[in-house]
Parts: structure tokens; sequence; C-alpha cells
């Protein structure tokens, strides 16, 4: 809670700490190592047990509805849903350890929570985005003052292992598409949308016809994942597929479907199709045959939505075997 410091010439200790959220800091008057450590050790329990603003006994279940509170209102849903999750889990976790107060809340705890899941057998990947709520929630109980200090700002995230994205080659999506020739359109229009925008399925399932510009031939995603919307140019093959369709909804794939049934559906077709995969596949199509065109990974990152260019370098291995697929075609002979 405090750290002390030789200063000046003569080697004086001071000690400095926080205390009602101001940084603190006063003389020790030793130049003896064990006998500031002495001091130290008194001050720190001495603002251990100090009642604060900062150190109120707020229960834990206050805190979650707190902050659920709080990510309903300012996060999007699915982010939101997330939250609900890591509330539910941690507050059994809470029981387990039998804590109440905010202020019981460690670091260790921290750990505890994050060995609890793995031990489960939740993924690494998965365990990762529960730890961005944990800190999200812990830090919002610092800043709300129910907490001298965020026992999660230094928690680690797990080590993922990293996995090169898997994606169609050309002559599997001309087999997909056939098959979905023999179903539903609106199969066939979610596919194409997915290998020619990259958008995800809930965007796909939400794109409307007034969201598409045949004029200045582009696509706006107005409901995305990060709540900002996002334009994709029109690819000219999927417009001229577009134009054969009849309106008879707002939305491209038909009335409001749903997304677990879609998805299902999707997944159905490609298996038949003698493949494998998801719908998420189809964006990484989309940006791995880009990245084999040649075009600039910050250009793909653009079109995908990602808010960092760094997420789109999982792409990056095929921007080197384009590279010396393309130096193998100099020759002198």
């Amino acid at each position: 809670m405090s750290n002390i410091i030789k200063r000046g010439k003569k080697g004086i200790y001071w000690i400095y700490y926080y205390k009602d959220g101001r940084k603190c800091g006063e003389s020790l008057y030793t130049h003896d190592y064990k006998e500031a450590k002495m001091f130290q050790k008194k001050k720190d329990y001495e603002l251990l047990n100090a009642h604060s603003p900062y150190t109120e006994n707020v229960a834990i279940a206050r805190l979650c509805d707190e902050f659920l509170q709080y990510s309903k209102t300012n996060k999007a849903h699915k982010t939101y849903l997330r939250d609900v999750f890591l509330v539910k889990e941690f507050l059994k976790l809470a029981t387990d350890l039998r804590l109440q107060f905010c202020r019981e809340i460690t670091p260790p705890v921290m750990e505890s929570y994050k060995a609890k899941r793995k031990d489960t057998g939740i993924k690494a990947s998965s365990i990762n985005r529960e730890i961005v709520s944990l800190k999200s929630m812990m830090s919002h109980a610092h800043l709300w003052r129910y907490i001298d200090d965020n026992p999660a700002k230094h928690v680690k995230y797990l080590k993922v292992d990293e996995r090169k994205p898997e994606f169609f080659d050309k002559n599997e999506i001309q087999l997909l598409i056939r098959e979905a020739d023999n179903h539903n359109p609106i199969y066939k229009i979610g596919i194409l949308l997915g290998i020619y925008t990259g958008c995800r399925l809930g965007e796909c399932l939400n794109l409307k016809w007034q969201d598409i510009d045949l004029q200045r031939d582009i696509v706006r995603f107005v409901r995305t994942k990060s709540g900002k919307e996002r334009i994709v140019p029109l690819n000219p093959e999927l417009k001229a597929f577009l134009l054969t369709l009849k309106t008879q909804s707002e939305y491209l794939v038909g009335e409001r479907q749903s997304l677990l049934s879609y998805s299902h559906m999707i997944s159905r077709l490609i298996k038949k199709a003698g493949l494998k995969g998801s719908y998420h596949k189809f964006r990484h199509t989309l940006a791995s045959q880009l990245v084999l065109a040649g075009v600039d990974l910050y250009v793909i990152s653009k079109i995908l939505g990602h808010h960092s260019p760094e997420i789109t370098q999982i792409y990056a291995h095929l921007k080197s075997e384009f590279l010396k697929d393309s130096i193998t075609r100099f020759s002198l002979s």
C-alpha cells in the first residue's frame, strides 16, 4: 500500500502512500533500512484500518447490481450480456470464499477467479473475455470510491495459442454457392454478403435494403459489434446478384431471422457441400482472399471494422506467402 525511497545526499528514507485518493509523502528521519521497513508496516496497518470514502463497507452484491445497471446503459447489448455472465460467476466465487464486502476483494481473489474458471475447462480466450469484464467492474468500483485500489489492474490475461484463421478457397466457395441454390434464397444472400463484405452474422441479419446504396456502390452497416457505423464498397458481383432479387421485405434476408436458427442452417449448408466451418469463416475468407490479392492489411482492417490494425495481423502470414509467390515469378531465363 506504501513504498519507501531513500532521498537526498544524507540518504534519509521517505514513505509515500495514497490517502483519500491523494498521494502523500513524509520523511521517516532515518538512514536505517530495517527501521524504515518497520515504520512502513505500521503505516500500512493504519491505512488499511483507516475509515475513508474509499474503504466504506460496500457490499459486493451492491457493486454487482450497480455495475450491471451501468453496463446496460452504456455498453453494447452483447457486452452487457457478457458482464451479466461475469457477475453471476463472480458472485458464486464470493459465496464460496465467504466474501461480503468490496474491501475483501484482493488481487489473490482475482487470481482465484481465473484459476477456478480454468479448472472447469473453459478456453483461455473465453476466460480472457471474462477478465475484461472483471477489470471493468473493479475499475468502476475504484472510480465510485468503493475500494482504495483496483485489485484487478495487474491481473494478466492467459496465454492463447495463436491459430491461423481458416478460410474457403475459390473452388470451395463455388461448391457452397451451388449447394445454396438448392435452398431458400435468403441463405445464398447471407453467404454472398459474408463473402463479399466480411460482415458478421448479426450485421448480415440486421442489414436492410435502405442500407444498400446502388448509386454510390456502398453497403452501410449500421448495427455493428463496435456500435459504430461501417461502410464497405459494394462488390460488382454482389451488386449484380442483388439486382436480380425481388424486394419482399425491408431486410435483405427476410423478416428478422433468428440468429441461432440462421447460423445453424448456414452450418448445415456448409456441411452438405462437404466443407467445414461456420458463418464467421466467410469473414476470414474475404480478408484472406484480399491479402492474397495484394491488398494492404490496413485497408482490410477498415473493411472489416477492426478497431485496431493489430487485430488484422492474424492474416499477416498470408502476406508473406503472397510476397514469396510474387518474387518467384521473376526469372532471368
